[in-house]
């Protein structure tokens, strides 16, 4: 950041630095420290050195005088952190048939590398909302094994649909077991 944007550096920012940054030591620091520190860093804004202060503190060892700063501020406004614009998305390719191909596909080679074995059942009913548990087209029925009216339906364990759900899927495609 350049100093233009940010307003500049305060006394009591110079002191809040010092302090956090433990500059002085362990003890808190003096008014001609603050002083020195001040007029050493004026032109400077407290964002700009904050970001110095915090890379010094990683990579300096021993004491940190104002010339570190200044000089990290000098490398920070020559070589500005360019953030690349990230670039929208372009979703005009991809379409809603082209991504449950890939979901399919995907599917498909998990069972093939399991070796599970696919059910057309299952394939026709995940097509077709739940009358039991009210599990929306395309989405597996819940662990619901009793519904409000008390009548009971355990998932099928070969497809993991409740049998309503197989039989409407069978009275839709007009087959039948």
């Amino acid at each position: 950041m350049s100093a233009e944007t940010q307003p500049p550096l305060t006394r009591s920012e110079v002191r809040a630095l010092l302090t956090h940054y433990r500059v002085t030591g362990h003890a808190p620091p003096t008014d001609a420290a603050v002083d020195t520190w001040l007029n050493e860093l004026r032109g400077h804004s407290a964002g700009e050195c904050h970001a110095a202060l915090t890379v010094l503190q990683t990579q300096h060892h021993g004491r940190i005088a104002p010339a570190d700063v200044i000089d990290r501020i000098r490398i920070a406004r020559a070589h500005p952190a360019g953030r690349a614009a990230v670039p929208a998305q372009r979703r005009s390719g991809i379409t809603r048939e082209r991504a449950v191909a890939a979901r399919d596909r995907g599917i498909d080679a998990v069972y093939a590398a399991m070796g599970w074995a696919r059910t057309p059942d299952r394939d026709a009913a995940i097509g077709v909302r739940c009358p039991f548990c009210k599990a929306n087209s395309g989405q597996a029925c819940g662990p619901l094994s009793r519904d409000r009216l008390g009548r009971r339906e355990r998932r099928d364990r070969l497809t993991g649909l409740h049998p309503s759900r197989l039989d409407a899927a069978r009275t839709t495609t007009g087959t039948t077991p």
